[in-house]
């Protein structure tokens, strides 16, 4: 759409820098003018043209991805006001994909186009800080320069760019250098008794505070379930309760963070856990006293959520509102299970959360994109989940039909194109009304050709249904912006439509003694994996490269490497054992057992297991 634009120069800049997420271009002879108001946004149709009447930039935003369908339509005014002040997503750049600077960037054009106001950027130690060169280290951290570029583009864009680190746990990456090890308590956590602990958190919050515009800042503190359990009680003899140790601890780094003029924000886990046995979420109970005020009153708590039912989530909130004032919500978007996404459960559980939220009248409202164990799927594969928060915010009620009909909008692809992007993790008895998480692409690409401890979770049918997925995927490569994506995912499945079944037909053909076929498989069908997988790697490096720093796509490749090294050891193991260099194979030997040491088969045979030395082998990987 081109239009003749009347109205401030900041909102033509926007309007040039989100053409591609919104279709409308300046330099044309459709007038389009644009007027503040006091609330939500307004589009107006008048003298063949059309007013935007918005209060916040981010209405702006959302009204252009909105104006090209509203121009064709027969409607004279669409009118949108949004349920929450603060809409944001938290994309993950510690589990090694870091965001590079134009993937940042072409995410947060895709969420203003949506009207996403806010990004809540993941970094536990991939940000530059002077004081501490080991800090994130060959992670692909942010540098201080590249970091207040990124908050420079947000707010042209009328977006916060909101710091969002640890500050207690999840400081996995420090520790493997022994320049942290004096500050370590227990597992990742940090030593709350040493006053070196609290010079790192200042030097954290400096350089946040110097580079960012924001002074929103969420802490994290959450999963910290040994605190207090290792070295801090070695050296106090103390054994105190988590919510004391929390609040101790709160109190300094609270003290810190009012230095640098932050509003701090926390995931609210912890508070839950000390009363509920190690559990977070709960239906029925509410907070006991003692939960209430282990948190300082002027920490906001995030409620997160990426699991429970609507009713649960109902109590849960409940539960925040007991602490006082204002809490947040963070949902998921299921990107954190392998190299697929799952937009099919968040969509569902996501659903039923916005409704709570609604009802609850929550203000700031974030989604999150975790990466855990490698990051390796696409920031953008959950358009889908992302599209439906901004929805929620703007729309009463969302349905699939609504979804289908804004991402054609925006994308030119239904919500059924976007939803293939699900299908590596879709098994033979999927079933789209129960979704399950399930990492099955990852774990079968990652099975043993010969040891195969996944085997029990495998079934003959996979290789058909594979070879299905990988022609839905690849007939939708072509797309200009997300073919990559599909392309990639398609070229996994290529993979899986041989391999799948790889080492259950070895195991078949040996325990019958059928040579013929294992040569066949050694020579025939583990060079065409091989084949395969090398056209997969290329494209998912592609993908990688095009939205990531390079740094963090090596372990894929070691990961990948291991993996068809395998493949050329198992076809040669096969080959000396079909020529009598050795009367048995060790590994095809051992019994099939569940993984998760079921004695008797489930209703769903397929797993959520993701974590690569738990799928590759039996055997010890440090």
């Amino acid at each position: 759409m081109q239009i003749q634009f009347t109205g401030e120069k900041e909102l033509a800049y926007v309007i040039n820098e989100l053409s591609i997420e919104t279709g409308v271009q300046l330099g044309g002879t459709i007038p389009v003018r644009a007027e503040k108001t006091e609330k939500g946004l307004r589009l107006v149709k008048e003298n063949n043209g059309v007013k935007i009447e918005y209060n916040k930039i981010s209405d702006f935003t959302r009204a252009l991805g909105r104006l090209p369908a509203f121009y064709k339509s027969e409607q004279e005014t669409l009118s949108e006001e949004p349920s929450f002040d603060t809409l944001g997503y938290m994309p993950d750049c510690s589990r090694n994909a870091v965001l590079s600077i134009d993937g940042a960037k072409r995410l947060m054009r895709n969420l203003s186009a949506m009207g996403y106001n806010a990004m809540m950027l993941y970094t536990e130690d991939t940000y530059e800080i002077e004081e501490y060169p080991y800090f994130g280290h060959m992670r692909g951290r942010f540098t201080k320069a590249e970091l207040k570029e990124l908050d420079a583009y947000a707010l042209s864009l009328g977006m916060e760019l909101i710091p969002c680190i640890q500050v207690l746990a999840h400081l996995n990456g420090i520790f493997r250098w022994v320049a942290f090890e004096e500050i370590r308590d227990i597992d990742y956590i940090l030593n709350i008794n040493d006053p070196k602990t609290y010079d790192l958190i200042d030097a954290m919050l400096k350089t946040c505070a110097e580079c960012f515009t924001s002074r929103r800042i969420n802490l994290g503190l959450d999963e910290a379930h040994n605190v207090g359990r290792g070295k801090y009680l070695t050296q106090t003899g103390e054994k105190k309760e988590v919510t004391e140790l929390m609040h101790m601890h709160l109190d300094k780094v609270l003290e810190i963070a009012k230095r640098y003029g932050f509003t701090t924000m926390m995931w609210s886990d912890m508070f839950f856990r000390a009363q509920l046995g190690g559990g977070y979420y709960t239906a029925t109970e509410r907070l006991s006293e003692e939960s209430v005020n282990a948190k300082p009153k002027e920490v906001i708590p995030i409620y997160w959520d990426y699991y429970c039912d609507e009713a649960t989530a109902d109590n849960m909130m409940e539960c925040h509102k007991q602490f006082g004032g204002e809490f947040a919500f963070a949902g998921g978007a299921w990107k954190w299970i392998g190299q697929a996404p799952n937009n099919t459960l968040s969509l569902k559980n996501s659903a039923g959360h916005l409704r709570m939220c609604k009802k609850h009248k929550v203000k700031t409202v974030f989604t999150t994109g975790w990466g855990d164990k490698g990051g390796e799927a696409s920031q953008f594969s959950v358009i889908p989940a992302l599209l439906q928060f901004a929805e929620y915010c703007y729309q009463d009620e969302v349905t699939n039909e609504w979804l289908d009909q804004r991402l054609q909008e925006l994308y030119g692809l239904s919500l059924e194109d976007f939803l293939t992007l699900d299908c590596p993790n879709h098994g033979v008895n999927y079933d789209p009304e129960k979704p399950y998480p399930t990492s099955q692409c990852k774990y079968l690409l990652f099975n043993d050709p010969l040891g195969g401890i996944m085997d029990l979770h495998v079934t003959e049918q996979d290789p058909a249904l594979y070879k299905k997925h990988t022609e839905e995927l690849l007939a939708r490569a072509d797309h200009e912006r997300f073919g990559y994506m599909f392309r990639s995912l398609g070229l996994l499945c290529s993979v899986l439509e041989k391999k799948a079944t790889l080492s259950l037909d070895i195991r078949k053909a040996y325990k019958a003694g059928d040579k013929e076929t294992l040569l066949a498989i050694a020579n025939e069908r583990i060079p065409e994996i091989l084949n395969r997988f090398e056209l997969y790697e290329d494209a998912f490096r592609d993908q990688w490269y095009y939205e990531n720093k390079t740094l963090g796509f090596e372990v894929q490749e070691i990961y990948m490497g291991g993996a068809k090294e395998r493949l050329r050891s198992a076809a040669q193991r096969l080959k000396d054992y079909c020529a009598g260099k050795y009367d048995k194979i060790e590994e095809v030997e051992q019994p099939v057992l569940d993984f998760y040491c079921y004695d008797k088969p489930r209703d769903i045979p397929y797993l959520d297991v993701f974590k690569f030395s738990d799928i590759v082998t039996g055997s010890m990987i440090y």
